[in-house]
């Protein structure tokens, strides 16, 4: 239990700060323009929004109140997020690993949870993108968040710490936009929650966890064992015949 609860605050704290590092990565690298003095690109967006009413509001405070925000909505998305984490880090990957191992499930699990959301993002959303190129970027991004998410269902025994990490991730979308610079187009296939910056964020971070350890088998859940497995469903039949 210790551990669920340890990994769930690290997953909360963690997705935001994944997708920051993610953009100022994109900025190192030239993608994006960054205002962090005086929000300019956020002041843009809510002008846009509000008008010149947007002017008067208090800036910096708004800035805080959404970032403060975030653990908050990591666990309102979480609601909507369970249903998905079920499926794919609940379900799917345990059921893959027993199969095909660790790494090969991760990946596969990743590319299936990307190519999912195929249909949006033909319709223009997340990258702007509405063609194969947009649906290989939502893979590719699946894959390198998806790792990360079955990193902690499989550290963690549980799915709660990835669904509220999936939350986390959502809440934390527009953080490119509050750090952003006025008039800078901010483009979502390299600056983006889920474009190169956060990838080259992920890479590292799971790249630093292999380093230590923590992919390492005796950390993570065990996979069933093929005899295991079948004693499992033979106990089941004998019940059923039982019941029968």
């Amino acid at each position: 239990m210790k551990r669920v609860l340890g990994l769930t605050i690290i997953a909360v704290a963690g997705a935001p700060l994944l997708i920051a590092i993610g953009v100022f990565i994109a900025a190192g690298f030239g993608w994006v323009r960054l205002d962090l003095v005086h929000l300019s690109g956020f002041r843009e967006t809510l002008r846009a929004a509000a008008g010149r009413a947007a002017d008067a509001a208090p800036l910096q405070l708004i800035a805080i109140v959404q970032l403060v925000s975030i653990p908050v909505g990591a666990l309102l998305n979480g609601l909507l997020t369970f249903g998905e984490e079920v499926g794919w880090r609940g379900w799917l990957l345990p059921r893959l690993r027993s199969r095909i191992g660790t790494w090969p499930s991760l990946v596969l699990s990743g590319a299936i949870w990307g190519l999912w959301h195929s249909p949006l993002i033909l319709l223009g959303y997340n990258f702007g993108q509405p063609n194969v190129f947009g649906v290989f970027l939502m893979v590719v991004g699946s894959v390198s968040i998806g790792i990360l998410f079955g990193w902690l269902r499989l550290r963690s025994g549980s799915v709660w710490p990835s669904v509220f990490a999936h939350g986390a991730l959502n809440a934390s979308a527009n953080l490119v936009v509050l750090f952003s610079s006025a008039g800078d187009r901010v483009d979502p296939v390299l600056a983006g929650p889920l474009g190169a910056g956060t990838w080259i964020a992920a890479a590292i971070v799971i790249t630093a966890l292999v380093i230590v350890g923590q992919f390492a088998p005796a950390r993570l859940e065990p996979i069933p064992s093929p005899s295991s497995r079948t004693s499992g469903s033979a106990l089941r039949a004998q019940r059923d015949q039982v019941d029968g």
